[in-house]
């Protein structure tokens, strides 16, 4: 089966911006992180430039460490699969743009999974790779001192929940918890189609038992106390042909919660926001927190078969080493990647715009330093991008030729 991942609906649009040069602060272009040369503290207006600053630098840090990684992923699976050093690198005319490196290296990579899946497996082998998904988990404790930097007022903090055997996603087997889709076998739960079971409700149809309400040609239309062949408004125990809302112990075409045999779409982490605040402060502190996340790796295990010539057998052993070595960090930069990018990034970077007219009740010096982070906000912003882009391209690579599925 081929299981496809889905691809973040939120992107990085990175504008170019100029560094403003100013007797008050040069720009600093030998440093990968924003150093502001003036005092940010002495007022609340420079307190608030020295928090966006922060967090533009824990920004810069996380990109880095995910452009880095990613570009040490892709290069250790190149030399699992035989590819020259060489070959990984980036254009000539370009070589120094953010993830530069990372994506020349990356697709290199990409197109030696695909000429090894495409053109001479896909016919003759399968491959099989289940994995836990990583968990991604909020830094609460930078949100909150980031909090009581920019405002006194504590708040309660965004978390993630990522509980096992009780995630949400599209299954199409067996559901071991909640179905809200199409159930075709045995159902315990509210039944929109035809239930051959107990209606403990309104059964509409035959029923083998003791019935409330008849209509004229004897059928069901009331409590039915036995076995119903219709449709149960109520709960149904038996065999649902349609939608069930409840536990389905066949085929669950639709929305799982619980466990799945067959994963369609890998379930995900769901975000708990209890307090809102709207105002800066609270888009910057939530955009730290994001930045400084953590993810676990995933625990990965490959297996695969094939009916193949020596030299596709051979690019096939090449290709299960690499993804047994690399491809579960892959997995987790994916999903930092993803969490720093599609949640935090692109409102910090409106953010971090706004904050100029701020900046400008400090000096020139703090407006010059916020224009220089925006700059590399844009660049760290890029790098981010360029890992989800890769992690979302190699699994579609990989899942050509077998199956990727997020074990329950």
């Amino acid at each position: 089966m081929d299981i496809k991942t889905k691809t973040p609906s939120k992107f990085i649009r990175v504008a170019a911006w100029t560094c403003l040069s100013l007797s008050q602060l040069t720009c600093n272009g030998d440093t990968t992180q924003v150093v502001c040369l003036t005092d940010l503290n002495t007022s609340d207006a420079g307190k608030k430039v020295q928090g966006f600053i922060d967090t533009s630098n824990a920004l810069i840090v996380a990109a880095g460490e995910i452009d880095s990684g990613m570009l040490n992923v892709c290069k250790a699976m190149a030399h699992d699969l035989g590819i020259p050093a060489a070959d990984l690198e980036p254009a000539a005319a370009n070589p120094n743009s953010p993830g530069a490196a990372t994506d020349a290296a990356c697709r290199r990579v990409r197109a030696e999974i695909d000429k090894i899946v495409k053109a001479d497996l896909v016919a003759n082998a399968s491959l099989a790779i289940v994995y836990t998904p990583s968990i991604c988990t909020i830094d609460a404790g930078a949100r909150l001192r980031c909090e009581q930097q920019c405002d006194p007022v504590t708040l309660t903090v965004t978390r993630l929940e990522c509980t096992p055997g009780h995630a949400y996603g599209q299954c199409m087997a067996s559901c071991m918890g909640r179905c809200t889709g199409s159930c075709n076998g045995a159902c315990r739960g509210s039944c929109s189609g035809t239930c051959a079971g107990t209606c403990t409700g309104t059964c509409n149809g035959a029923c083998a038992g003791t019935c409330t309400a008849k209509n004229a040609d004897g059928s069901c239309y009331g409590a039915c106390a036995g076995t119903c062949n219709g449709t149960c408004a109520g709960s149904c125990e038996g065999t649902c042909s349609a939608s069930c809302s409840g536990t389905c112990g066949a085929s669950c075409v639709g929305s799982c919660e619980g466990d799945c045999a067959v994963w369609v779409e890998p379930p995900r982490c769901t975000k708990v926001q209890e307090v809102t605040m709207i105002e800066e402060c609270k888009t910057n502190c939530d955009a730290r927190a994001h930045f400084e996340a953590t993810c676990t790796a995933p625990a990965l295990t490959v297996s695969y078969g094939y009916a193949a010539t020596t030299a596709q057998k051979a690019g096939l052993d090449l290709l299960v080493l690499a993804l047994r070595n690399n491809y579960a960090e892959m997995l987790r930069l994916g999903a930092r990647a993803s969490l720093v990018v599609a949640d935090a990034a692109g409102g910090y970077r409106t953010a971090l715009q706004g904050v100029g007219t701020t900046a400008q009740q400090v000096g020139l010096g703090a407006a010059a330093c916020v224009a220089d982070a925006i700059t590399r906000v844009g660049g760290a912003a890029s790098k981010v991008q360029i890992s989800v882009n890769v992690s979302i391209t190699v699994s579609a690579s990989v899942s050509a030729m077998g199956g990727v599925a997020a074990a329950p």
